[in-house]
């Protein structure tokens, strides 16, 4: 079981209450050196090679971007549509 994420809802453009949970924890998780936070999504079931960190002493800002299976095949249909929508032919 990979609480609370198991129930995250990735398509969601509206308040969902079943992703607070997830989104508090990865809100914590930002706050770790980039080796925790890696470590952690890993045990989840994360794929790393969508693993961006972000980090920006100026601002002081840190966070990272991580996906799975289920939002891969989302950013994958919504690169379609916006390419549809351009008028440009798929690959």
């Amino acid at each position: 079981m990979n609480a609370p994420f198991d129930t995250f809802n990735a398509i969601t453009t509206r308040w969902e209450p079943s992703n607070a949970p997830a989104l508090a924890q990865a809100a914590d998780l930002a706050y770790s050196d980039e080796d925790a936070v890696r470590a952690q999504l890993q045990t989840r079931g994360f794929d790393l090679t969508q693993f961006q960190p972000l980090n920006n002493p100026k601002t002081d800002t840190q966070g990272f971007v991580v996906g799975n299976e289920q939002t891969r095949s989302l950013d994958m249909a919504a690169e379609s549509k916006a390419k549809m929508e351009r008028g440009q032919k798929q690959k």
